[in-house]
């Protein structure tokens, strides 16, 4: 059992008012992101749900209590709940955390729930971190104008419905792996990569850690993950320059340093290589249509 993070004083239970039964084939309750929470935030479901929730965290952490164990989840994670499963999620500030959330339900959707063999919950690492996140996105994307012309109302659309279902997939496909003892070799260095990124760590040095030769570490890292330790750890640095560009006065060579570049240049380089514009350049288009 992890040690206990969540807040020791008296929750109230969170009233969901996106909890909708199933009304069409699928359908998407609820989604979106939640992003550099100004506090830390506790969220109690004495009851549960009664859809299905899956909680993707990208960067930094969250803990989820419940009745006799308390688990912690790091970037790369996913949580899956079923039905009425009670708990108290707790999300952390630290960390600049990004967590993706969709809650689920559809009276043809059992049979895909099944196949994650659990009646409570179910915890893995992410098999592609970079296609769950382009899929999440994706979604949120498609889900907010429906979410503001329609109200607090389920939505069921073939394009929501389809990227659901891919999720759904490519979760599983990561359940399936998580016993596979040579996958599961790496996920310490993995671990300690999602939250060292900005520091400076050597590829040698993870491999080490899980006593791995450095080419059969990169070769198990990119068959679990879907990219190379190296873009993985640069995504996680030009995530997090974006982050603070978008959100912070800092200068470009501070926040350089900040996520893990130490030569400003070749950060710049890397940046427009990944993101398609200068770091500058990125932080006047934002701030222009802002205006």
């Amino acid at each position: 059992m992890k040690e206990n993070k969540l807040h020791t004083g008296s929750l109230h239970p969170y009233k969901d008012l996106t909890d909708f039964p199933a009304l069409h084939s699928v359908q998407v309750n609820n989604c979106g992101m939640r992003q550099n929470y100004p506090s830390h935030l506790a969220l109690l479901r004495p009851e549960g749900r009664k859809d299905y929730g899956v909680l993707y965290v990208e960067r930094g952490w969250i803990e989820v209590s419940f009745s006799s164990d308390i688990v912690r989840l790091n970037a790369g994670k996913y949580i899956l709940f079923m039905p009425g499963v009670k708990n108290v999620t707790y999300f952390s500030s630290e960390g600049n955390p990004i967590i993706y959330y969709v809650y689920f339900t559809g009276t043809g959707i059992e049979e895909t729930m099944r196949l994650f063999q659990s009646d409570s919950y179910v915890i893995c690492s992410v098999e592609n971190r970079t296609m769950l996140r382009v899929l999440f996105h994706q979604m949120v994307q498609l889900f907010r104008p429906l979410k503001v012309m329609n109200g607090r109302k389920p939505v069921s659309q073939p394009g929501i419905n389809g990227l659901l279902l891919q999720i759904l997939d490519l979760l599983l496909k990561s359940k399936d792996r998580k016993d596979r003892p040579e996958c599961n070799a790496i996920l310490p260095a993995l671990d300690y990569m999602s939250e060292h990124f900005q520091e400076d760590i050597t590829l040698e040095s993870c491999a080490r850690m899980v006593n791995l030769s450095l080419g059969r570490f990169a070769h198990l890292f990119t068959q679990y993950t879907g990219v190379s330790p190296y873009k993985f750890i640069v995504s996680m640095r030009i995530d997090a320059a974006k982050d603070m560009i978008l959100n912070s006065s800092l200068s470009i060579n501070d926040i350089a340093s900040q996520s893990g570049f130490k030569d400003p240049c070749y950060f710049s380089r890397i940046f427009r290589k990944y993101v398609g514009c200068t770091p500058k350049q990125f932080r006047l288009s934002n701030t222009a249509s802002e205006d």
